[in-house]
């Protein structure tokens, strides 16, 4: 139900015409093989200290976190199949800025078929 959600917006937002760029923050792109329907994939790394941090501070356990990521197709993997790949190692600040500067690239994308 979920996967059918978003590609019903997906296909909304493209035949809309009227948005520029339209964002999806999802985990399971790869894993639902939703990328061949996307423009660009960005990949967010981060150390794995990191994020069972980020997941044990959400409400997990560290082992609810670590089973999560053993589950989850490794960052590496993500990352080489990306068209662009966000180092996230250090403060939130970082990521923002990180983040800006790839949105300023990518305002003038234009897709080629």
């Amino acid at each position: 139900p979920l996967l059918a959600e978003l590609r019903s917006r997906i296909e909304k937002y493209r035949s809309a015409g009227d948005v520029d760029m339209v964002v999806i923050d999802a985990a399971l792109i790869l894993d639902w093989h939703l990328e061949e329907e996307l423009d660009i994939l960005i990949c967010v790394t981060s150390s794995e200290d990191r994020q069972i941090k980020r997941l044990v501070y959400s409400g997990l356990t560290e082992a609810e976190a670590r089973q999560r990521i053993s589950t989850q197709i490794p960052a590496t993997v993500q990352a080489s199949r990306a068209d662009f790949v966000i180092n996230n190692w250090g403060s939130l600040d970082d990521l923002r800025a990180a983040s800006e500067r790839l949105f300023k690239q990518l305002k003038g994308f234009e897709k080629i078929d």
